[in-house]
């Protein structure tokens, strides 16, 4: 016997075949349950979310955190300055 011809003398055995999967699935409903309950509770945590950030000092200690300096700019601007090399 050679690696190139098939053996004929072991049966082939059957492939067990599952149901089509139907529109009353308990894991599609789970599915669409858990991405429309986190997209409604991502867009009520969005739209309770403040619209612009005014502490201009906590942003500068967060970005001091990362090794970054702060400038100001204006009034209500900062400038992150970032450092290559060196």
């Amino acid at each position: 016997m050679t690696l190139t011809q098939p053996r004929t003398d072991v049966a082939a055995p059957h492939a067990t075949r599952s149901r089509r999967p139907g529109w009353r699935n308990p894991r599609l409903l789970l599915g669409i349950v858990l991405v429309a309950g986190s997209v409604i509770l991502g867009a009520r945590l969005l739209a309770t979310a403040p619209r612009a950030v005014s502490d201009a000092a906590g942003i500068a200690r967060i970005a001091h955190r990362g090794g970054l300096r702060v400038q100001r700019t204006g009034e209500h601007e900062l400038a992150l300055i970032v450092e290559c090399g060196g």
